[in-house]
């Protein structure tokens, strides 16, 4: 499923279904991998049963990505992940 800032993903991690959102720019400002970083840090944190489970990040200034938990009610692509 693609969206305004970039596109998830139906991955296999550690023998569970994630969701994987990849964002669509390919080098980011310090100030933009910094606050992505604050938000994974809160995100890390965050346990309720209505908010989707946060299991991973990839924070390079190349490549910003966000793993949850998989929803599978939800519509998204599966085809490979970039890498």
């Amino acid at each position: 499923m693609e969206g305004s800032c970039g596109t998830v993903y139906h991955g296999l991690w550690c023998g569970s279904d994630v969701a994987i959102k990849v964002f669509s720019k390919q080098e980011y400002p310090d100030e933009v991998i910094l606050s992505f970083r604050q938000e994974v840090s809160l995100m890390k944190r965050l346990r309720h049963p209505n908010i989707l489970l946060f299991m991973g990040a990839v924070t390079s200034p190349q490549c910003l990505r966000i793993v949850t938990e998989f929803l599978p009610r939800a519509v998204l692509l599966t085809s490979k992940v970039p890498s």
